[in-house]
């Protein structure tokens, strides 16, 4: 296992409207909770990005729906 500072977004027609983390973590599983409070309902996209200390980098978006 690896450890990698990652980063994720929340993006809303094309802009990023959230940074959820940013920071240096262990490899192995993580969950988050995000309240979307201040969002209208709608599609937006989650993107994970990571860059391992040894230069490797991995990218990942998920659609997501918030409905209110």
């Amino acid at each position: 296992m690896r450890n990698n500072v990652f980063e994720n977004n929340v993006y809303l027609s094309g802009q990023r409207v959230f940074v959820l983390d940013r920071e240096f973590q262990t490899a192995g599983y993580k969950t988050f909770n995000w309240r979307a409070d201040d969002l209208a309902s709608g599609v937006c996209f989650c993107r994970l990005s990571a860059r391992g200390i040894d230069g490797d980098k991995f990218m990942k978006t998920k659609k997501m729906v918030i409905i209110k």
